[in-house]
């Protein structure tokens, strides 16, 4: 149980990196040519449903950013969509379950074979123009 913790965690942080190298990235607009702007806050009880439907909304809108309000969030996951940018504000704390139970199994590839593994906790796949910026928090 220890081992895989610690690899879904290196999964993650691994995948956060990578997408915090590209932090400079330009979110592309809807049809009007405006950026789409959605923001969350802490009052939801369910704040992986609430995050990840902004996230989906944003991409099917053309893109723009989901702002996390100031506050803590309890998050099981999250998926990354083409062109959106994730920005947490000042004083937001995304915190990951540590759970296993609520990772579903994805298929990836671990050391050159195909397998099947818990999902990250954020995770993207053949997703363009992805970043997550700010200066909050992610706890995971």
């Amino acid at each position: 149980m220890n081992r895989k913790k610690i690899t879904l965690g290196l999964i993650g942080a691994i995948l956060v990196c990578s997408l915090l190298i590209n932090t400079n990235q330009k979110i592309s607009a809807n049809s009007n040519g405006k950026p789409v702007n959605s923001t969350v806050d802490n009052s939801k009880s369910n704040t992986t449903k609430v995050i990840q439907s902004k996230i989906n909304k944003v991409s099917k809108d053309g893109g723009g950013q989901v702002n996390i309000a100031a506050g803590k969030y309890n998050v099981k996951y999250l998926e990354l969509k083409d062109n959106v940018d994730l920005h947490l504000s000042a004083g937001a704390k995304i915190v990951f379950s540590d759970k296993f139970s609520d990772f579903p199994a994805i298929q990836t590839r671990y050391e050159g074979q195909n397998v099947k593994m818990r999902h990250a906790d954020i995770y993207a796949k053949n997703v363009k123009n992805a970043s997550i910026t700010g200066s909050g928090t992610i706890d995971g």
